[in-house]
């Protein structure tokens, strides 16, 4: 699967970090710090015990876009996993952002879709 960032341009996620040559002084020294803004309660739960396996270190949760911004602002984390359609403020609202005001945080969007979705084109 492939993702895009507006950084290092198309990249597979499970690599994302290694595009990051110039990461924060936490990423080099150990465990990354991840916040994951998702409005599903299932998936935030999902997504940190799957990190926390692979050894980053879960800084925090968000259920909202306005509630992400502020733990990003407050909590640093190198990388955020957003879910594109939170309350408030969507995905591209608080990816957009977040990279305005850090632009070396490793941001990726996580895509799930089903039949009542509608279709996404990127040109």
């Amino acid at each position: 699967m492939l993702s895009f960032n507006n950084i290092t341009g198309w990249h597979d996620p499970l690599n994302a970090l290694d595009y990051m040559g110039a990461g924060s002084e936490a990423m080099k020294a150990g465990r990354k710090k991840v916040l994951i803004a998702d409005s599903s309660t299932f998936m935030c739960i999902m997504l940190a015990t799957t990190l926390e396996k692979l050894d980053f270190e879960v800084v925090g949760t968000s259920k909202s876009g306005n509630e992400a911004i502020e733990k990003f602002k407050a909590l640093k984390p190198d990388v955020i996993l957003v879910d594109p359609a939170l309350p408030d403020k969507d995905g591209i609202e608080v990816t957009r952002a977040i990279t305005e005001e850090s632009p070396s945080t490793v941001v990726i969007m996580l895509l799930t879709g089903s039949e009542t979705d509608p279709d996404i084109t990127l040109i």
